[in-house]
């Protein structure tokens, strides 16, 4: 058994006595979200989160499909990791995990995984970005940083207004930024009659000008190319040759945040569309049941 999967399994199992039930944790509002959210120092919540736990839960959780489960593991001196894990019908739909550090202001989203294939483009992922931006602001934390690196990673995250991030120390020709440049133009020459000319000199455009920005106006480039009959972004098949980078939100940078916020589009629309699909499921003939895994 994993250890992501046996902290969440034991939910419903810590901290019970042999005959009085579950044992307080000495904080009624941790005591009142037992089985949503679980902590593993509640005598160090204060310093380390320095939020009502119920508003803390409801932001993260805020719209998302199946019953949703919350981790904290607390590690002093305001450092730990956070895991958010939903179940609908005893099948995982996805879970996240970050790592943070409350007094250098830093929240590191370690993966996130939808499990199953028709839970994807759904925008839960979208859900789960806003989500995590809102509590992070709550929460008094200005970075959020990412390693944008599986599967199509690196455009999703571009997409979604990520910058990629600077590493201190390191010469600029090492920096990720000039390795992501690198990655660009040796998709370009393989990609030779794919791209057309425009797209080709605005990506280079967006790499002279934009600096760790490139990533983000590179990927949202409207241009296609017809594969398979279909249509494709030509800056998806050119991400295709794009190494994973470390990314970076900053709530401090406004004009980020309007990037991202033009990237996630009608977030109301997207929330109502997943409330209804996973709605609580209703009598017979009273309306659809939530779709089964």
């Amino acid at each position: 058994m994993s250890k992501e999967k046996s902290v969440f399994q034991s939910f419903n199992n810590t901290n019970k006595g042999a005959r009085n039930g579950p044992r307080s944790t000495g904080n009624p509002k941790l005591d009142a979200l037992r089985g949503k959210l679980y902590v593993n120092k509640p005598d160090e919540w204060n310093q380390a989160i320095g939020m009502d736990p119920a508003r803390f839960y409801a932001l993260l959780s805020k719209d998302l499909p199946g019953n949703v489960f919350v981790s904290v593991e607390l590690n002093g001196g305001g450092q730990g990791s956070l895991k958010v894990r939903s179940d609908l019908d005893g099948k995982e739909l996805f879970w996240a995990e970050r790592s943070f550090d409350r007094p250098r202001q830093t929240l590191k989203l370690e993966e996130v995984r939808i499990e199953h294939e028709q839970m994807r483009r759904k925008g839960i992922g979208k859900v789960l970005l806003q989500n995590q931006l809102d509590v992070a602001q709550a929460w008094g934390i200005e970075k959020l940083t990412l390693k944008a690196g599986r599967e199509d990673g690196p455009f999703f995250w571009s997409r979604r207004g990520a910058a990629i991030d600077r590493i201190e120390g390191v010469p600029e020709d090492r920096q990720p930024v000039a390795r992501f440049a690198k990655d660009i133009e040796d998709g370009i020459r393989s990609l030779d009659g794919t791209l057309s000319d425009d797209f080709i000199s605005k990506a280079r455009q967006a790499l002279a000008e934009d600096g760790v920005m490139a990533n983000c106006t590179i990927a949202r480039l409207p241009d296609t190319f017809e594969k398979d009959g279909q249509p494709r972004l030509m800056s998806a098949a050119l991400f295709d040759y794009v190494t994973e980078f470390r990314s970076l939100f900053d709530l401090s940078d406004e004009a980020q945040m309007d990037r991202v916020v033009d990237s996630l589009g009608d977030m109301d629309a997207v929330r109502a569309r997943l409330r209804a699909e996973f709605a609580p499921q209703k009598p017979a003939g009273s309306g659809q049941a939530p779709p089964r895994l």
